[in-house]
């Protein structure tokens, strides 16, 4: 995972891949982390399988997800907590900063480590730093809120809860020495719907 703290690599892909699932979330459609379509290259270190490489501003250790013809990574750029849409030919589409940064405690680390996830309509990130939004699939925010009123990551392991969809809600597990919250908000309005501690 180290070479993506620096650089998206994109590896050379059969024509399927056009045609190939999306991938909206960290583990993929149904959250079991692979994937029956596609062909894929064995051999990550051949250069011969680099479709393209993009460097990234900074450190980021989310996953990449996919929907249609956009990739989307978070990351930090100039202090800022950052999503990035970027084509399948490795040209950045946009870019949307969200709010200040909050970086993370490992040295290989970054407050950006949560993976966004989309249903195609939306793309929702979440950051260390409390940053929680929606995004248009053109990049303009939908709407924002800071979720650090249910207080400060404090995990050992620092933090990197990505976040869950339902046809309703998008859904935070916020874990804490102490109080933990599982938290619905509304996906067109960031509302809280519900909330469990």
């Amino acid at each position: 995972m180290r070479f993506l703290t620096q650089f998206i690599p994109v590896f050379a892909l059969t024509a399927t891949i056009a045609s190939a699932d999306n991938w909206p979330a960290w583990r993929g459609p149904n959250q079991s982390g692979s994937t029956i379509s596609g062909k894929y290259p064995a051999d990550l270190t051949n250069p011969a399988n680099l479709a393209w490489k993009l460097p990234l501003a900074d450190k980021g250790c989310s996953t990449p997800i996919v929907w249609e013809n956009q990739i989307f990574i978070t990351g930090p750029k100039k202090g800022q907590d950052t999503v990035t849409s970027i084509s399948w030919d490795g040209k950045i589409l946009w870019e949307k900063s969200i709010g200040k940064e909050r970086r993370g405690k490992h040295r290989n680390g970054s407050g950006s480590n949560p993976s966004c996830i989309t249903d195609g309509e939306a793309v929702f990130a979440y950051f260390k730093s409390g940053n929680l939004a929606a995004l248009s699939m053109d990049g303009k925010l939908l709407w924002k809120e800071n979720l650090m009123s249910y207080g400060r990551d404090s995990l050992f392991w620092d933090f990197g809860t990505s976040p869950v969809l339902t046809k309703k809600h998008i859904v935070m597990a916020l874990m804490r020495n102490g109080n933990s919250w599982l938290v619905a908000f509304e996906k067109g309005t960031g509302k809280v719907a519900w909330k469990v501690e």
